[in-house]
């Protein structure tokens, strides 16, 4: 609304509003001002406690004057809201003129005249706009937003502008998800291994315990005494063997995991491979479905951790282990 009183009438949903805006008056608008900002707090608020600050941003751009991005990293999708924002900007004035003018005067027609060059601009600017897919998944949020608005201002001109613009995202989800495959399939060999190091965790417990309880046996003795129990220990039935498959299971993962973290991510489920991959690292001992309370209370690293893996993966539609959950049972989790 800002923009509005400031004369700005670009996020107008069409034409025929965007002139009905123009007829408010400034008490009016700011009335409506106060509306909207008690909206863009409730808004803020649901950003700042599902973690999407960057995505909302973007989606929901600032009202200052657009200029066009130069950055060459910028998503070009971007940049084509940035650009079409912009181009519309500058038509607006004349399609208002043109459309308080009465018709077949010579007014009018000087109107028309006038608003011919940014008409063709913002023309050229919403073919960009509808025919260019992002490529990061902030992008296809903004897109996602803008787009909209953008073919309901302009479908006029052409009633196939629906259809093209859906297929702009749509083909862009498909390229994020492909971009994905590679790190998706790690992802899925990570589960793999990952489940037979917990197992392999799990087959141990027992032949360390016995283990243990030998060496603890020993604390009296001394010298080649104390050595000879040592060794005793760790020769009793299954305790090397199930240390050793232990190990190895364990070290198997890292490979895996180094190539995951070289991967970008580029979607939720991508993410959410990334995310678990902490497992990993932080609970060395295969007891992260253990040991939820205790990390949530005594431990703040793993706190952060787990709060990371547990988002990431409910975004994904996915637990810890990599396997698919229904909503209900994320909202039970939660």
């Amino acid at each position: 609304m800002r923009s509005v009183i400031a004369g700005d009438f670009t996020g107008a949903v069409s034409g025929n509003e965007a002139v009905a805006m123009a007829g408010k008056s400034r008490a009016e608008l700011q009335e409506l001002l106060v509306l909207t900002l008690r909206r863009d707090l409730l808004f803020e608020e649901a950003s700042r406690d599902t973690r999407i600050n960057e995505h909302f941003a973007l989606a929901y751009p600032g009202e200052a004057d657009p200029v066009p991005d130069t950055d060459e990293g910028i998503d070009p999708a971007i940049a084509a809201i940035t650009a079409h924002k912009a181009a519309y900007a500058a038509w607006l004035p004349h399609l208002k003129a043109t459309s308080e003018a009465i018709p077949n005067t010579a007014n009018c027609r000087e109107c028309e005249a006038a608003a011919e060059v940014p008409r063709t601009h913002e023309d050229k600017a919403y073919e960009a706009l509808i025919g260019t897919p992002p490529t990061t998944l902030a992008g296809l949020v903004a897109l996602a937003d803008y787009l909209p608005g953008a073919v309901l201002r302009n479908a006029v001109v052409d009633d196939d502008d629906g259809l093209r613009a859906l297929s702009t995202v749509c083909s862009a989800i498909n390229d994020l998800a492909v971009r994905d495959a590679e790190l998706l399939a790690l992802g899925r060999q990570y589960d793999r291994l990952h489940a037979e190091w917990l197992a392999a965790e799990e087959a141990n417990r027992e032949p360390a315990r016995r283990c243990a309880a030998a060496v603890k046996r020993a604390e009296h003795l001394e010298g080649d005494d104390y050595t000879a129990a040592m060794r005793l220990a760790w020769h009793l039935p299954g305790v090397d063997e199930a240390h050793q498959a232990k190990e190895a299971a364990f070290e198997a993962i890292e490979p895996v995991v180094e190539a995951i973290l070289a991967f970008p991510a580029s979607t939720p489920a991508g993410f959410a491979v990334k995310a678990r991959v902490l497992i990993w690292g932080q609970w060395p001992g295969g007891q992260y479905g253990e040991t939820a309370e205790d990390d949530l209370h005594n431990d703040y690293g793993r706190r952060c951790a787990r709060l990371l893996i547990e988002s990431a993966c409910a975004a994904a539609g996915v637990d810890w282990r990599g396997q698919p959950v229904t909503p209900s049972e994320n909202q039970t989790e939660a």
